[in-house]
């Protein structure tokens, strides 16, 4: 059963639907319309404080309809935010998105995670990500 986050996702300001799956250990972030960092900040922030979710779940984040490209010093914020938060972020997170500028900031973004002990990947492929975060989940 798909479960709405808990109430504190305001839809009309934020241009990201959450929906936390406990029954398969899944959050799935629908990313639309313009953004910013400290939006996603924001939607990371209420996500780890929702009693619903879990870190070690697994988080689909499906951007393909959003305009935001991240800058290069977003992309740090976004690598600094990960490092403070990484006890928070215990599952693989696949990010798909599409354009090869997304795309390539999206990889960048996901090495940085990397480095900082987020595991994180970018996709061009709604089943590329399915099968990547299928295979991250195995145990």
């Amino acid at each position: 059963m798909t479960h709405p986050a808990s109430g504190c996702y305001d839809r009309l300001k934020m241009p990201y639907d959450v929906s936390i799956q406990p029954a398969i250990r899944r959050v799935v972030i629908r990313a639309y319309g313009p953004s910013s960092y400290d939006e996603a900040r924001v939607t990371a922030d209420k996500l780890i404080a929702d009693p619903q979710y879990d870190p070690e779940y697994a988080i689909l984040v499906d951007g393909r309809d959003l305009e935001y490209l991240a800058s290069y010093q977003d992309a740090i914020r976004f690598r600094d935010m990960f490092e403070r938060m990484k006890h928070s972020f215990r599952g693989p997170i696949a990010v798909v998105v599409q354009g090869m500028a997304r795309y390539g900031v999206s990889r960048m973004i996901a090495m940085m995670a990397d480095l900082v002990g987020v595991r994180m990947e970018a996709f061009m492929a709604l089943p590329e990500a399915e099968e990547w975060l299928a295979g991250q989940t195995r145990t």
